[in-house]
């Protein structure tokens, strides 16, 4: 078949002149710029149609890919990072991270996040490269390393205090703003320390809980020297502390036990107001 001429289906011209073995016109139509021709005869006419000449996508990825590997990471110089504290430190909305997610939209964090980088990026020229995310993964790491230097210094008052002083961490004068808003784990109760154990972490502390039934022991051993009329009390309270004991929340346990002082407390200075200068009632 003679290709020397072919009428375009896309524009409808006459094309004359050669083509080369992969279908490419030798020639500059402007339907085939950057295109491939694929000839179709039809009533006896020959036609070529302009196609795509598609990329590899396997070579782009690749490419992305390399190009993504050759990104140099930000070096954090010690200015910087002081820098940055400083800046993260004005925004409550980021810097205490227990604020209610209804007090503040994803959209505003958003447009705190890109007001210090551009502040970051207008005094370093080192953070020319950093993103919002960038600045996210930072103050994470920051946040964790302070907590972590926290809890070691809060453990050397203790048994398990290492030989050594710990070094002071470079940020953390700087980052005491965060005290107000991370509050150390509790592991026990100031009311008798001896039941503090090291690595005890994760066990339950039975300290509230001892509290609590030596308190209705001693109201039931009350009630029972004073013989009083109801002695259905002492059954009751022991009761109450061994449904108390199945409760495996520190803080529902003392607030519990401080409920049951005051009521305790109020009934008997009811009863003695009540009762004053009538030894006969007691």
């Amino acid at each position: 078949m003679d290709m020397s001429e072919a009428i375009c289906d896309k524009c409808g011209s006459v094309i004359l002149g050669a083509y080369q073995d992969d279908g490419t016109l030798l020639w500059e139509h402007s339907c085939f710029i950057n295109h491939k021709a694929v000839f179709y005869e039809k009533s006896g006419i020959l036609y070529v149609s302009p196609r795509p000449i598609l990329l590899s996508n396997t070579k782009t990825t690749k490419t992305e890919r390399k190009s993504k590997e050759n990104v140099t990471p930000v070096k954090w110089t010690l200015e910087m990072q002081e820098d940055f504290i400083s800046l993260v430190k004005k925004n409550d909305d980021l810097r205490n991270y227990e604020k209610l997610l209804s007090q503040r939209s994803s959209e505003h964090t958003e447009d705190l996040w890109v007001d210090i980088l551009d502040n970051m990026k207008a005094n370093h020229l080192e953070a020319a490269g950093l993103t919002v995310k960038d600045l996210t993964i930072k103050w994470k790491s920051l946040r964790n390393s302070f907590s972590r230097v926290k809890r070691l210094k809060r453990g050397s008052t203790g048994s398990a205090a290492p030989d050594e002083p710990i070094k002071k961490w470079a940020h953390e004068e700087s980052m005491a703003f965060l005290d107000e808003v991370i509050k150390p784990r509790a592991t026990s109760t100031n009311l008798n320390e001896d039941v503090t154990t090291p690595r005890g972490r994760g066990k339950k502390n039975i300290q509230p809980q001892v509290q609590l039934a030596e308190s209705l022991n001693k109201i039931a051993a009350q009630r029972e020297v004073k013989k009083s009329e109801n002695d259905s009390c002492k059954p009751f309270m022991l009761k109450m502390g061994s449904m108390l004991d199945r409760i495996k929340d520190d803080k529902i346990i003392e607030k519990t036990l401080f409920d049951i002082h005051k009521l305790v407390h109020d009934a008997s200075k009811q009863w003695d107001e009540m009762n004053t200068g009538d030894d006969s009632l007691i």
